[in-house]
């Protein structure tokens, strides 16, 4: 769908949250197209204020990015769904309410993904799919 671009940004969506890796080091070996793309993916530090006003910072700038970023997210939203909800159901609670607040921003990512996380979503909450969907798709 995204060609090369699309697997490079996949693969590298968490290394600045999880390695010593910066957007500098992504730049200088990928380009500034993929370094712009994984700044784009990649959290704000906990410096940046309490849990509520990080995920608002997220989704206002996952709501600016570009098609592959937001098609990234929901691909990485449905990868990570099923094991917060086996090995943290007290969490998943925030966690299934800020994915879909976050899901109402990407509109610009691959349909049938989103489709997949809208379901992910509402098999998650054991709400009907059309009550998801509405929330979601306006």
């Amino acid at each position: 769908m995204f060609g090369d671009n699309g697997h490079v940004v996949s693969l590298l969506h968490d290394t600045v949250e999880d390695t010593p890796v910066t957007i500098e080091l992504i730049d200088e070996y990928f380009g500034t197209f993929i370094a712009d793309c994984v700044a784009a993916l990649t959290d704000p530090p906990l410096s940046a204020g309490n849990r509520k006003k990080r995920k608002q910072m997220v989704r206002e700038k996952l709501a600016n990015a570009n098609a592959l970023v937001q098609t990234v997210k929901v691909a990485d939203l449905i990868d990570n769904t099923p094991s917060i909800l086996k090995h943290d159901p007290d969490f998943a609670v925030l966690y299934m309410q800020e994915k879909r607040e976050l899901l109402q921003v990407l509109t610009k990512a691959d349909s049938t993904l989103r489709q997949q996380a809208i379901e992910l979503l509402a098999d998650a909450t054991d709400r009907p799919l059309e009550e998801c969907a509405r929330e979601v798709i306006g």
